[in-house]
């Protein structure tokens, strides 16, 4: 499903495992409780998309847009996101865990009660 446009789709309780959404256009979907393990979003747009409470550990958000993004909640532990955009997206709550941060301005974000064990702030 990679470059696939799913923006706005109501997707809630989906199973989406291994799939590949690398740069699919996920802006405003419904994912709640949708199962994304081992799924692939490189490069996706995930704009504006609430994905609380939901396990994203592992996956591979490298260069996603998740802008607005509601991630309260969520597992990120061992995500790849690198080059993701996180502008104006809500972690509270998250685990974030081992994740690599290097190089990315955290101002502004409310980091209230995220796990960042073994995160790379540098």
């Amino acid at each position: 499903l990679s470059g696939v446009d799913l923006s706005k789709r109501d997707m809630r309780g989906f199973d989406l495992s291994k799939v590949n959404l690398s740069g699919a256009n996920l802006r405003g979907a419904l994912l709640a409780k949708a199962s994304l393990s081992g799924a692939v979003l490189h490069g996706a747009d995930l704009s504006g998309v609430d994905l609380s409470k939901l396990d994203l550990s592992g996956i591979d958000m490298s260069n996603a847009n998740l802008s607005g993004a509601n991630l309260a909640g969520v597992n990120l532990t061992g995500c790849l996101l690198a080059g993701t955009t996180l502008t104006g997206a809500s972690l509270k709550g998250a685990n974030m865990t081992g994740v690599d941060l290097s190089k990315r301005d955290l101002r502004g974000f409310d980091l209230t009660g995220v796990n960042l064990t073994g995160a790379n702030l540098s």
